[in-house]
């Protein structure tokens, strides 16, 4: 409950039907180009080492925020700890890799993968006129929007469409652009693997599988790209190829692993707290719209396994894979997926509840409740014959002192400051009742 005993979650109401098609097209880009340029950017197109494809739910794992996130922390961390950086080791992390067993990221595919490379790099880094190059800067200057967006709203100086309006849901979203400044230097799409032609496959005597054969007479196995099925269970490429780090490195490793999770940890305790009765939603602590209730609990549910699943698989040493080790587990897929329909649901209940502010501004909150427009100084005033908080503007038209009082109904903003002498308008304060605005007029007449 909040300090004023208040905890309330207002049912649904309907809020949007004064707002117009032009404005619903703008609302509804607003709200999922934070999404969409965060998935763009951040899960690549796979590379096939199979004639198989993956399922839709095998697929789908790859757009998870918890996914992509981890894909920017391990590819900065792989070159923390790789002691040479070759156009090969580049390509090969910022590849996802389907084989016959599933997705694989392994360090070990570094050089597995290298017989199905077709095109590879031309140098170690980020070409800097190109497409990665160009997702890095949209993502990093909407995240950089975001931050400064949610700034604003806890400062007089806010300016922004609150977070539960439909525009808003996934502003934090945008801020995990800012994550990718991290990896930004060694993220690439300029390569290509494909499947070996049959012309170029051989199987050797006494070995099970396909191999690969090189100009040199070298044996590559295709099967050896991930460990088999009856070795027990291990996440997809741990264990295969562990190089012994320096100190240095190791300590970089670790450090960087720290400073990366404290983000998540900050929005965990946000997120905590916007579901709390102590925090504001609008004006009005401990009530909430439906939306906004919802949007905290969102974030909670994306949050906590993310953080759960990072720290877990760092602290056991799960670090050697570019996809998260749990990538291809029957109940991440579920979680995937409920993050999927949790987005649509909270579209489309926003898009109910949301309203347009007399300011322009949008929220899913009641108007008695509160309005985004009465921020640091200024008040919102409704007046009118049916509202009992009213006033009237009174100006001085004549030399000799006369003042005419008019009626006015809608909505006035503004910030409430003493008039000097001389100057010639006054805002005067009536009366509730018909009596008492006829009383003062009569006042100000004499």
């Amino acid at each position: 409950m909040s300090w004023n005993g208040t905890f309330v979650v207002l049912p649904i109401e309907w809020g949007s039907k004064g707002i117009t098609l032009p404005e619903w097209l703008n609302l509804l880009t607003l709200s999922l180009a934070p999404i969409i340029v965060h998935i763009v950017a951040g899960a690549p197109r796979p590379s096939y080492l199979c004639q198989s494809r993956p399922k839709w739910h095998d697929l789908i794992c790859n757009f998870n925020p918890t996914s992509i996130l981890w894909r920017y922390a391990a590819i900065t961390d792989r070159r923390i700890r790789s002691p040479t950086w070759t156009v090969v080791d580049v390509a090969a992390s910022n590849a996802v890799f389907w084989t016959s067993n599933g997705w694989n990221g392994a360090d070990s595919m570094v050089s597995a993968s290298l017989p199905f490379a077709t095109r590879l790099p031309e140098k170690p880094r980020v070409q800097f006129f190109s497409i990665e190059m160009g997702k890095t800067v949209i993502t990093v200057v909407q995240g950089i929007q975001a931050f400064a967006s949610l700034l604003g709203l806890f400062t007089h100086q806010g300016d922004y469409t609150t977070i539960d309006a439909v525009s808003g849901l996934f502003i934090p979203i945008a801020l995990c652009g800012l994550l990718r400044l991290f990896p930004a230097r060694w993220l690439t799409d300029d390569f290509y693997y494909t499947v070996i032609a049959d012309d170029q496959m051989s199987t050797y005597p006494g070995t099970s599988g396909t191999s690969f054969v090189d100009t040199d007479g070298r044996r590559h196995s295709v099967d050896s790209l991930i460990q088999a099925p009856n070795e027990g269970f291990s996440p997809p490429g741990y264990g295969l190829f562990s190089p012994v780090l320096s100190w240095r490195r190791q300590s970089l490793s670790t450090t960087f692993k720290v400073f990366y999770i404290i983000p998540f940890l900050c929005a965990w305790t946000l997120a905590f707290l916007f579901i709390t009765p102590w925090v504001s939603t609008v004006n009005t602590p401990g009530v909430w719209s439906l939306t906004s209730y919802m949007l905290g609990l969102f974030y909670m549910f994306i949050l906590t396994p993310t953080i759960l699943i990072y720290v877990s698989y760092w602290i056991r040493g799960y670090t050697t894979t570019t996809l998260i080790p749990c990538i291809s587990s029957s109940w991440y897929k579920v979680y995937s997926l409920l993050v999927l329909i949790w987005m649509l649901l909270l579209v489309c209940l926003s898009s109910i509840e949301t309203r347009k502010s007399v300011c322009g501004k949008y929220t899913a909150m009641p108007e008695r409740y509160g309005d985004p427009c009465a921020t640091g100084n200024i008040k919102v005033v409704h007046v009118g014959w049916d509202v009992g908080n009213t006033f009237g503007l009174a100006q001085n038209l004549t030399m000799e002192g006369q003042f005419v009082v008019a009626n006015f109904t809608g909505t006035c903003m503004g910030a409430f400051s003493f008039m000097e002498s001389g100057k010639n308008a006054t805002l005067l304060e009536l009366g509730a009742s018909a009596t008492g605005r006829k009383r003062n007029k009569q006042k100000e007449l004499m």
